[in-house]
């Protein structure tokens, strides 16, 4: 591998792992109804974990609330 190569597969392995926490059916027993807002909630929370801003599942429960109550 080159230098460059190697910062980019350590930064690929760093995220790889990263997973969304709560599930649709978690959505549905908090009393949300399925809805096309689930997969953008979904979307959002990967990115909020990416960035580090969500790091529990507790967390990402609290962002799914806001998010579903707008």
């Amino acid at each position: 591998l080159i230098s460059g190569d190697k910062s980019v597969l350590k930064f690929y392995k760093s995220l790889k792992n990263i997973k969304i926490l709560i599930s649709g059916k978690d959505l549905i027993n908090l009393g949300f109804t399925p809805s096309m807002r689930f997969g953008e909630l979904f979307k959002n929370i990967l990115k909020e974990k990416l960035n580090k801003n969500l790091k529990t599942k507790d967390d990402e429960i609290k962002f799914a609330v806001k998010f579903l109550n707008l």
